[in-house]
């Protein structure tokens, strides 16, 4: 029997909540903390091919200016192709080579590929932040 001052208390359940613990693994924090001038967009793949048809541009046009000493029957030429490694090289007196060479290749892809970031993340700070025009100054300026 119970006494009136012995009445036991109910444990009251508590409920915690959380939200959206599925939804924001580590890897995505990480990455939010990355500047978004420092994340590549569209014109990074534009600025390497426009570096590397550049640079083929260049070796054919090296070729194609001493073609007067190839019509004067001078055959010890080759076509080059590559910068700062020739990456790619066709000799005419010597046909049974293989004209491209695979580590230059890759080295000066990498070369570019990293040229072309530099000058993406450039683009986007410059993009973001010199010409940023705030709703104020966009106001002052229409008058």
């Amino acid at each position: 029997m119970q006494k009136q001052g012995d009445k036991t208390k109910k444990a009251i359940p508590v409920k915690y909540i959380v939200k959206n613990i599925s939804k924001t693994p580590e890897k995505k924090s990480f990455f939010d903390k990355i500047p978004k001038e420092f994340v590549p967009t569209a014109k990074f793949g534009w600025i390497f091919i426009i570096i590397f048809l550049a640079v083929l541009f260049v070796g054919m046009f090296s070729f194609f200016s001493s073609i007067g000493s190839l019509m004067s029957g001078n055959l010890d030429m080759a076509l080059e192709i590559g910068y700062p490694m020739t990456f790619f090289s066709l000799n005419l007196l010597e046909v049974e080579t293989l004209p491209i060479f695979f580590i230059p290749l890759i080295v000066d892809l990498v070369l570019y590929l990293l040229v072309a970031y530099i000058l993406d993340v450039l683009l986007n700070v410059f993009i973001i932040d010199v010409l940023k025009i705030t709703p104020k100054e966009n106001k002052i300026n229409k008058n």
